[in-house]
This record gives structure tokens, C-alpha cells and sequence, in this order.
């Protein structure tokens, strides 16, 4: 029951921040696995280039929410 409260309040988090990511429909698994990847590493890069900045210098606000949006949009994709 716990996992469903948590799991319910996820879906509503990503609602409200409208963070839902678009599903591309694909005929080709492979394709969609290919592109799966490529936006996990485009991920990863940017958060890494954000936490060399952030270590250097104080960082805009907008900036870390965007570093905060893609964070969980990386494990909302590692989940998947």
C-alpha cells in the first residue's frame, strides 16, 4: 500500500511540475532503444557540466531547476 501512495504522489509531482515526458510511438524497438539511449547520455552530460559549474561558482536558479528536472527526468527513464 505504501508503494502505491509513493508511486500515486510521484505521478502527481510530475503532473504538477508538467515534467511528463513525451512517449515517441516507434514500430522499431530498436530505434526506440537507440533513442532511449542517446537522450540517457545527452542526460547524464548536461548534469555533470552542471555539477562542474556549480562547483566553480554560485548557479542561476533557473539552472538548477533545470538541473533538478533533468535529474528525475533521468531516472524516470531508468525506471522505464
Amino acid at each position: 500500500m505504501f508503494f502505491i501512495r509513493c508511486f500515486l504522489e510521484f505521478l502527481k509531482n510530475l503532473n504538477d511540475y508538467d515534467i511528463k515526458r513525451k512517449v515517441q510511438v516507434t514500430s522499431d524497438p530498436r530505434q526506440a532503444r537507440i533513442e532511449a539511449h542517446k537522450r540517457k547520455k545527452a542526460l547524464e552530460e548536461n548534469l555533470k557540466k552542471f555539477e562542474k559549474e556549480q562547483k566553480e561558482d554560485s548557479v542561476d536558479e533557473e539552472l538548477e531547476r533545470k538541473y533538478w528536472l533533468e535529474n528525475i527526468e533521468l531516472y524516470e527513464g531508468t525506471n522505464n
